[in-house]
């Protein structure tokens, strides 16, 4: 626009004035520069946030893999994806350590005896690692029985079946010797079964 200025000494001085006038004071040329690149500052981290909560959302509520049990507590709204109990010889191993189980290389050896290699019809289909049959006097995992034999849930409650075994008879056994020949006496069926363990735990211990 066009603005007429108050004459000078009878000089009258017309400029042509294309913003506000304040804006061509440097000072607030500078402040609204500061002013734009905040609101840009503030803009890009609110769009970084907006990207955590929907990745967190996603991650949030990504679906269990088959077999996994997803457990949620309703006052902490925590959630915990428990794994799946795929068996491998290497999870049992683990599993029987960290139950504390003694010994764990010659359990290891009669898990292997007791299934046929994992391969027997008792283990795939009813999870019995060990042979167990039903128990009257000692706490037990099992589900029932099936051929006069335990039936459980899946292969770690077997082990720990058998960490209920060895502390409800085992507890004053403090040697391999008296080991072998406990289950020499009470647990197997074969006259040959302790050498056969013995083979076998070698390959553990």
């Amino acid at each position: 626009m066009r603005q007429s200025l108050r004459p000078i000494s009878g000089i009258d001085i017309s400029v042509q004035v294309t913003s506000p006038i304040w804006l061509l004071n440097p000072y607030w040329r500078r402040r609204i520069n500061q002013m734009k690149m905040k609101k840009l500052q503030i803009n890009l981290t609110a769009v970084l946030v907006l990207a955590c909560i929907i990745m967190f959302t996603v991650s949030a509520h990504k679906t269990p893999k088959t077999g996994e049990t997803v457990v949620v507590d309703v006052q902490t709204k925590y959630v915990k994806v428990t794994p799946d109990n795929e068996f491998s010889e290497d999870k049992l191993y683990k599993f029987i350590e960290s139950m504390n189980i003694r010994f764990p290389h010659i359990v290891m050896a009669q898990a292997m005896i007791e299934t046929g290699s994992f391969t027997s019809n008792m283990f795939k289909a009813h999870n019995n690692l060990f042979g167990m049959r039903c128990p009257s006097r000692r706490p037990t995992t099992n589900l029932g029985e099936v051929n006069g034999y335990a039936k459980f849930e899946n292969w770690k409650q077997s082990v720990i079946d058998y960490a209920l075994f060895q502390a409800a008879y085992m507890s004053k056994i403090r040697t391999e010797a008296d080991y072998f020949s406990y289950i020499g006496r009470n647990y197997a069926h074969d006259s040959s079964y302790v050498e056969k363990i013995k083979k076998i735990a070698d390959r553990y211990n």
